[in-house]
């Protein structure tokens, strides 16, 4: 009995594209195998995909890798990233990688709430446009 059928469908996927990489790959003699990464979230899509790639690959003569994004969206999010590099380790996957996203610190400053500073002993006004009765249509 075979693999899920889910399973065989995206190894076939994975196995077209993989037979596309090598046809358009011109290789020098000397020269290492082509690499093919994988950008991996860590969710049941992304790490289907690597199981594939992983699983593809080696029959191929293709190097398989794989990288990870730290957000620093959430709190945790670097535990979350180490957690996807060590599966993709686990897959037999080399090299794998995890980036700090170049953006996290600015995400981090846009999470804050955005309301406007208050003076104590002040009280809110409310708009304009509320404050005026309103007039009857004619």
């Amino acid at each position: 009995m075979g693999p899920h059928p889910a399973v065989a469908a995206i190894r076939l996927a994975v196995r077209r594209v993989l037979h596309d990489v090598l046809s358009d790959h011109t290789r020098p003699p000397g020269e290492s195998s082509p690499l093919v990464l994988v950008a991996c979230s860590g969710g049941a899509d992304s790490m289907a995909l690597a199981s594939a790639l992983a699983f593809e690959a080696p029959k191929l003569g293709i190097r398989a890798g794989g990288i990870t994004v730290d957000h620093g969206l959430q709190p945790g999010s670097d535990l979350r990233a180490d957690d996807v590099v060590s599966r993709l380790v686990e897959l037999g996957m080399t090299p794998v990688e995890s980036s700090p996203s170049p953006w996290a610190a600015t995400a981090a400053l846009s999470r804050r709430p955005r309301r406007p500073v208050r003076r104590p002993g002040r009280r809110r006004r409310a708009p304009r446009r509320l404050r005026r009765p309103a007039r009857p249509h004619p």
